[in-house]
């Protein structure tokens, strides 16, 4: 499956819950197995990401940050 994501979710300079309600939002327009790419500048992304994944089943495919950005690739499952 392409990792490659359909959409990007520009959340950065937000904070929680805002960058999982924007990238729930948006998930749920693309196919099964594409990915939404999110960018967050709220480490709280981590924990929130972590827990909406094991809820919804979608799989985090990648996640990591530069000291300011936090970029994360969630492929949806259903």
């Amino acid at each position: 499956m392409n990792a490659e994501p359909t959409v990007i979710v520009d959340a950065r300079n937000t904070f929680c819950p805002i960058p999982i309600i924007r990238m729930a939002a948006q998930i749920k327009k693309v196919e099964v197995g594409e990915v939404v790419r999110v960018l967050a500048t709220d480490f709280g992304l981590y924990p929130d990401l972590e827990a909406w994944s094991k809820g919804t089943k979608h799989e985090v495919v990648s996640i990591s940050d530069d000291g300011k950005v936090i970029t994360a690739d969630i492929r949806r499952a259903l």
